[in-house]
């Protein structure tokens, strides 16, 4: 591939992969995870709404909790800092003030919600741009670098979802490219810009510390496992990074909703099939996702394709291994792949794909070292050449065809595949609904976001992630003739007998066929 066909093919990527970062950022269903993260964004705590809740008599009750405050105080900031700090400290604040700050100006609609994560998304491409050319130093491999990450389907999956986790991608590029350049002393204040960006980091997500890790093993391996100039000073800006996050630190370790948020996550219990597959799941990722196809030809397809993109994955962390210098594959391998594999000795976590950010742009990096030495070597007959060339037009089509389906699609497995906004317009199509529910805050959220405002509820909800109850209330099931449809999440004891009654399924695997189910039977 010549220089201008090579440059052609990613400027197309590039602009296929803004394309997908913004194209139908309202689609795929507002769910639990996004649900709980703005509404502490905006300033409300759980607590807070399930305190509320008996109170609430229409679905509009429910909705301004997605919503800013009406009253624009100056401590708003700081009801943000107060909502995450009191119920979700595993979540830094980072992410969260810029978004608050976000939506009070371009406003609270989900594709101004998600704008945000998009933006950060697209900001990302550069960075690793830089990142690959500073690792690599030609100028070729990281062009290829750029393009397979520009439609990564797994980048452009979380580029739009309503968390920090493009924001984190960002971060990871950005103290890994100020890491590469002090450490060869490229650049004045090199450790300084270092610390900066790996505290900045941490305030954008905890796991920052694994990378900032891996920079520190790379570099004392590098060295000869001594203690040079280099890496005491690296010491001194991971001294002064921690110091800068310790506040938020100290409170998110002493405080006791820390093992509510996680407690699902790391107390899962995975088979070893369910493993393998996640496993599977998340190494293809950053080259293929069809998203569900089970049984026929389709799923044949979704299976050989996830298999071959594994099987070249781990095919390029070893030839990068064999063929480059530990200064690239130490890099890759230990600082940005190796932290995050004791994460897999928790069964839970392996289910949890946006945890792995770090080691995904390490198999990005890998591939496009793997494409760019075989189009680079000089003396490669022109057959092998062109069989190189046609293997990345074909895996960059795959990437493009999974964001394609993705963007399509109305949920996706990072969602767990969430329905609620299905389940909202059956309600909203009855003639005269009613919705009780007892249930947690973010799916009854979730719910009410896409009811029509006028809908009567009666609700009393519970925690998923506080500790506040309230009183048991009773009569929820009561008086409710005058209603033609009464729909019922997790009902309140016994549902009494009749046509009128309609129970929503919140099981996160439901069974086939379930007309009204909170997700999609996969």
């Amino acid at each position: 591939m010549n220089a201008r066909r090579l440059w052609f093919v990613v400027a197309c990527c590039v602009a296929l992969g803004v394309f997908f970062r913004a194209y139908h950022l309202d689609r795929k269903t507002f769910w639990e995870d996004e649900i709980l993260g703005t509404m502490r964004m905006f300033g409300y705590t759980e607590a807070q709404v399930v305190r509320a809740s008996p109170a609430m008599t229409h679905a509009r009750d429910a909705q301004v909790y997605l919503q800013l405050p009406a009253d624009r105080s100056s401590d708003r900031l700081a009801n943000t800092l107060t909502a995450l700090a009191a119920e979700d400290p595993q979540h830094p604040p980072g992410y969260y003030l810029l978004g608050h700050i976000w939506a009070e100006l371009f406003g609270t609609s989900l594709a101004a919600i998600r704008s945000l994560p998009a933006l950060l998304g697209i900001l990302a491409l550069p960075c690793v741009y830089c990142l690959a050319l500073e690792l690599f130093r030609s100028r070729s491999t990281a062009a290829l670098a750029l393009a397979l990450f520009a439609v990564s389907p797994v980048f452009v999956l979380y580029s739009q979802e309503a968390r920090e986790y493009s924001f984190w991608t960002l971060a990871i590029a950005l103290s890994s490219i100020t890491f590469l350049r002090a450490s060869r002393g490229a650049v004045p204040g090199g450790w300084t810009a270092y610390a900066v960006t790996v505290a900045a980091g941490l305030y954008v997500y905890p796991l920052t510390a694994l990378v900032a890790a891996g920079h520190g093993a790379y570099l004392f391996a590098r060295a000869g496992f001594r203690v040079t100039r280099a890496f005491a000073a690296y010491l001194v800006s991971c001294a002064f990074a921690a110091a800068v996050f310790a506040p938020w630190a100290v409170h998110m370790l002493g405080n006791t909703s820390m093992g509510r948020g996680l407690a699902g996550i790391v107390g899962g219990r995975v088979g070893a099939s369910a493993r393998l597959a996640a496993t599977l799941r998340d190494l293809k990722s950053p080259f293929v996702d069809l998203g569900y196809l089970h049984g026929g030809l389709a799923g044949a397809l979704n299976f050989g394709l996830g298999v071959a993109c594994c099987a070249l994955a781990l095919y390029a962390l070893y030839a990068l291994a064999r063929d480059w210098p530990f200064r690239v594959w130490g890099f890759v391998v230990v600082a940005l792949c190796a932290p995050l594999l004791p994460l897999f000795a928790y069964n839970g976590f392996v289910y949890q794909t946006r945890y792995f950010m770090p080691l995904l742009l390490g198999l990005v990096l890998a591939v496009a070292a793997l494409f760019g030495a075989a189009l680079e070597t000089p003396g490669r007959p022109r057959a092998v050449r062109f069989a190189w060339t046609t293997a990345f037009v074909v895996l960059a089509t795959v990437q493009v065809l999974s964001c394609y389906r993705s963007s399509q699609a109305a949920t996706w497995w990072n969602k767990d595949a969430e329905t609620s906004d299905r389940v909202a317009a059956a309600i909203n199509r009855a003639k005269s609904p009613l919705l009780v529910s007892r249930h947690v805050v973010p799916s009854m959220l979730g719910l009410a976001y896409y009811l029509d405002p006028g809908v009567p509820l009666r609700v009393d909800l519970r925690c998923s992630q506080c500790s506040v109850r309230n009183p048991e209330r009773r009569g929820l099931l009561s008086d409710t003739a005058k209603y033609a449809d009464v729909f019922v999440l997790d009902p309140p004891g016994s549902v009494p007998g009749g046509a009128a009654y309609r129970l929503i399924d919140p099981r996160p695997f439901p069974a086939p066929g379930s007309a009204l189910s909170m997700f999609q039977s996969v």
